[in-house]
């Protein structure tokens, strides 16, 4: 295959061949760019009949009808195919100065307003892990005064246990040796 597209470039096996002068190309775009000498535009649109020499300005075109991406103007209307051609325009029409201008002060204030709203976030998620920090810390504080408690009164139960013990041991040695 590339060995036959190559032979074109030195043969005469140019299938594409102009039909206003007879030059003869290897492949096709190039008999596409050679028609644009003889006036022909290849790509037009159908809504408005304007032409265009590559199909991608054609689609580019196209969304000024289909509304698809396109920009319009705030004070005008215009409609324009991209950002940078609507700001081409602001740039050049008086009217679209104080526009652009008012647009980039709303842009501005939305920035602002989401900057502050980021930073009530952020203030209101610090304040919620401090208090969830203090309640741990109360809690682990009052585990540790309910263990200290526990561990107190088991003390004192052995001591009172202790106590007793030993005068009944002591009871019944006696008892043991008065019988005696």
């Amino acid at each position: 295959e590339h060995l036959v597209m190559h032979s074109r470039f030195h043969g005469s096996l140019s299938p594409f061949v102009c039909p206003d002068c007879g030059v003869a190309f290897a492949r096709k775009f190039q008999l596409v760019n050679h028609g644009r000498i003889h006036g022909r535009v290849p790509h037009a649109c159908p809504v408005c009949g304007k032409e265009f020499l590559q199909k991608r300005t054609l689609v580019t075109h196209m969304k000024i009808h289909t509304g698809d991406g396109a920009v319009a103007c705030l004070e005008c209307g215009e409609a324009f195919k991209c950002k940078s051609e609507l700001q081409q325009h602001c740039k050049m029409t008086r009217h679209c100065l104080t526009a652009a201008q008012t647009q980039q002060t709303q842009q501005q204030q939305q920035q602002q307003q989401q900057q502050a709203q980021q930073q009530a976030q952020q203030q209101a998620q610090q304040q919620a892990q401090q208090q969830a920090q203090q309640q741990a810390q109360q809690q682990a504080q009052q585990q540790a005064q309910q263990q200290q408690q526990q561990q107190q009164q088991q003390q004192a139960t052995v001591i009172k246990q202790d106590d007793f013990k030993p005068q009944i041991v002591q009871v019944r040695i006696g008892a043991m040796i008065s019988k005696r």
